[in-house]
């Protein structure tokens, strides 16, 4: 099973665990009650969720169509892992390459 399998299973596990916020006013929330420990942003997201690197460890992965099919919705941009087991497993098959820089909104 490839990396990006790994990632989309997990996914599915965190999604169906209710350890994911979707969207963006579900992150702001999730950081608020310091429950958010990494965040994914898809590779066509508008670069205003850039924002987000600065309050988690964030990376790129997938497209909207894809992020969204994964947590059962047409489309999704942004999603953050709200629980640390998950967010360290899936961190294990992230590409350091897809790493957003929170000090760049050029990522």
């Amino acid at each position: 099973m490839s990396d990006s399998e790994k990632i989309k299973s997990l996914l599915g596990f965190a999604n169906k665990a209710g350890k994911l916020a979707i969207g963006r006013t579900a992150l702001k929330n999730a950081h608020k009650e310091k429950r958010l420990y990494l965040v994914l942003i898809s590779d066509d997201a508008s670069s205003k969720l850039l924002d987000f690197a600065s309050v988690a460890p964030a990376y790129r992965f997938s497209t909207t169509s894809e992020l969204g099919r994964l947590v059962g919705r047409e489309k999704v941009a942004i999603a953050g892992i709200c629980d640390a087991q998950f967010a360290s497993a899936i961190k294990k098959h992230l590409s350091p390459q897809t790493r957003i820089d929170p000090s760049s909104n050029d990522a």
